[in-house]
């Protein structure tokens, strides 16, 4: 069995401490909401699992305090085998349609 994580750095090049939290937006299945604290100018790696999600993510970093700051990651790690579709796709397109 391969565990698969998608692994991201968290980088603060500000003068103060700060503290990243990560949340899922799919795939939520066996995966916690993630706290990352990085010191002033340093960065730190964290991991988000993959092993229920078929290598598929999709998350948004946020820094606590800081409303303006989000981002958002989705994508499918490759592994070199064989793959599913993306387990989150299906149902009604979002957007302009009505």
């Amino acid at each position: 069995m391969v565990i698969c994580s998608r692994r991201s750095r968290a980088a603060n090049r500000g003068s103060e401490p700060c503290t990243f939290r990560v949340t899922a937006n799919a795939y939520q299945h066996g995966w916690r909401p993630l706290t990352v604290r990085v010191r002033a100018h340093d960065d730190r790696d964290h991991f988000v699992p993959l092993e229920h999600s078929a290598n598929w993510y999709d998350f948004t970093v946020r820094v606590v305090g800081l409303d303006a700051y989000s981002r958002r990651f989705a994508g499918h790690v490759e592994n070199g085998r064989h793959s599913l579709s993306d387990p989150a796709l299906g149902g009604r397109a979002q957007g302009e349609q009505s």
